[in-house]
């Protein structure tokens, strides 16, 4: 009897020794597999914003403003410093004149979500330096003479003479709340006389225009 019990206990040993559990296996819990780590997400590249736009490559719908109708001549011609772009020539034949062209703001959108009305210049002649040139929005097709009394959705001041090369000139208007939508009417420009010396003496005023747009 002491002998099987010698027997025992040595296998018992035996057994603890090779890391053996008689009532359940081994103790040491498994180790945790770690959560898979998820990839970075980008950030959702923001669609690019389409603005309305006037580059009179298509056959613009131009009317004008002024004390008469024929005041303000309005062309569309080659450019001179870009043949086979078309601009939009205006002729002055008074004071308060300007062109009218029609933007189309999206749906969802309103005048008040544009920070800016921009276009390209080119002052040729005449009465065309040291202006203020300023732009005005209309929900319907505006009559009468331009910049007397109706209130400018914004204005900038042009200090130069003659142009050179194309400008690009930015008017403020991120200060309107105006909610017209769809086909909005602007007219813009500055008030000159018919005449002047700049680029020749006693020349007609003309300035060139391309690009009219909106932007936020």
């Amino acid at each position: 009897m002491k002998r099987l019990l010698i027997l025992l206990l040595g296998l018992l040993l035996v057994l603890s020794f090779a890391g053996c559990d008689l009532f359940g296996g081994d103790d040491d819990e498994p180790e945790a597999t770690p959560a898979p780590t998820a990839e970075p997400t980008a950030e959702p590249t923001a669609e690019p914003v389409i603005l309305p736009l006037e580059d009179f490559e298509d056959t613009p719908t131009l009317s004008s403003m002024g004390w008469d109708a024929t005041d303000a001549t309005l062309t569309i011609i080659d450019d001179a410093l870009s043949s086979g772009n078309n601009v939009l020539q205006v002729e002055i034949g008074n004071y308060n004149c300007a062109p009218v062209v029609q933007l189309t703001i999206p749906d969802g959108s309103t005048l008040a979500d544009y920070a800016s009305f921009t276009f390209e210049l080119f002052a040729q002649q005449g009465d065309i330096g040291w202006k203020d040139w300023k732009v005005f929005a209309y929900d319907t097709e505006p009559s009468g003479a331009f910049d007397n009394g109706d209130t400018a959705l914004g204005t900038v001041n042009r200090g130069l003479g003659v142009s050179t090369e194309w400008e690009t000139i930015t008017i403020d208007i991120s200060g309107n709340a105006s909610t017209f939508t769809g086909t909005v009417y602007f007219a813009f420009g500055a008030s000159m006389a018919a005449t002047g010396d700049q680029g020749g003496s006693g020349v007609a005023s003309i300035w060139l225009a391309d690009d009219v747009a909106l932007a936020e």
